[in-house]
């Protein structure tokens, strides 16, 4: 579902905000499954990353979705923080979204520490 803003009450969940719209459902229902996935680098470094792919059997076509910058990662979050992302889905082709190293929480991406500025 798209981002909420929930009351929480022992009876019941009052929905306080939403961005919701009239397209949403027919979005829910094309915008196929995101799963957390994870496999090691030559150095055995684990590298993580969301997968996102149509229901039904594939294989499916994969698109690799890089982001750019050294602290930014992708997270299972509405619409993968890109519209093109549940689109791509929606025709039938499965997203990839790496966190390579340098994402957040990954280090700084480098063999070695910088050299020291005088």
């Amino acid at each position: 579902m798209p981002p909420q803003v929930v009351l929480s009450g022992p009876d019941a969940d009052t929905v306080l905000a939403s961005v919701a719209h009239d397209g949403t459902e027919q979005l829910l229902a094309v915008a196929g499954t995101a799963s957390p996935v994870s496999w090691s680098a030559p150095d055995g470094w684990e590298i993580e990353g969301v997968l996102c792919f149509p229901d039904g059997p594939g294989p499916f076509p994969l698109v690799v979705n890089v982001h750019g910058g050294q602290v930014w990662s992708f997270q299972d979050s509405w619409s993968m923080n890109y519209p093109w992302v549940p689109l791509l889905v929606s025709r039938g082709y499965a997203v990839l979204n790496p966190n390579p190293r340098g994402s957040s929480g990954r280090g700084a991406g480098r063999k070695s520490p910088p050299e020291s500025r005088g």
